[in-house]
């Protein structure tokens, strides 16, 4: 139930406030090069918020992780 108000939350600031739009959207592709749960949670919030196909995920440009 939570998780479900902070979706919404997250959904209408999304909506109304294009830097917030913005930084979010930074975020979830910088977490893509994460663990998987990072990459989880970053695909979730693309897709469920910024309405992106898996196949716009996938071609998203990741950072390479450092040796």
């Amino acid at each position: 139930m939570a998780l479900t108000r902070h979706d919404d939350y997250v959904h209408a600031r999304i909506q109304r406030d294009p830097e917030f739009a913005r930084l979010m959207r930074q975020s979830a592709i910088d977490c893509l090069d994460g663990d998987d749960v990072d990459r989880r949670i970053a695909r979730r919030i693309l897709s469920n918020h910024f309405g992106m196909t898996d196949a716009e995920i996938n071609a998203l440009p990741v950072k390479e992780a450092a040796a």
